[in-house]
């Protein structure tokens, strides 16, 4: 368990124990006061799951890269040679090399030049750079 995770549960019990001091207002039987530090304390659990939800089911409709030049690779055919914090530079089954840079992805030339390739758009589909 990482240190984020030991921080997240032990914010996830103070407002559990927020949740049943303000119960301790409103309320004097045990069980309400209960209920409401059950219901204060699930929600940052209840928030942290619909985030990653929210974001598995974005990213599952997002091919990571687009189709080859050639039309034959797909998003599993492409090979990472070298990624930095920036750019990402594959190689394809069929010897063409691009670079992927945020949301631009691009050929790369023989002389280390850039030529535009596709861009991705918010709907998630890759479609031909205009800059191209």
């Amino acid at each position: 368990m990482s240190m984020i995770e030991v921080g997240f549960l032990l914010m996830c019990a103070v407002l559990a124990a927020v949740g049943w001091v303000v119960g301790t207002h409103f309320w004097t039987e045990w069980y309400y006061r209960l209920l409401s530090a059950i219901i204060v304390g699930c929600i940052p659990i209840a928030l942290s799951t619909a985030i990653r939800l929210s974001e598995a089911i974005r990213l599952k409709r997002r091919p990571p890269y687009p189709v080859c030049e050639n039309g034959c690779c797909r998003w599993e055919d492409y090979r990472i040679v070298k990624s930095d914090r920036v750019d990402v530079e594959l190689v394809c089954k069929c010897g063409k090399r691009y670079v992927k840079s945020d949301q631009r992805f691009q050929r790369l030339l023989e002389d280390g030049g850039r030529q535009p390739y596709k861009v991705l758009k918010p709907g998630h589909q890759w479609v031909d750079d205009v800059l191209a």
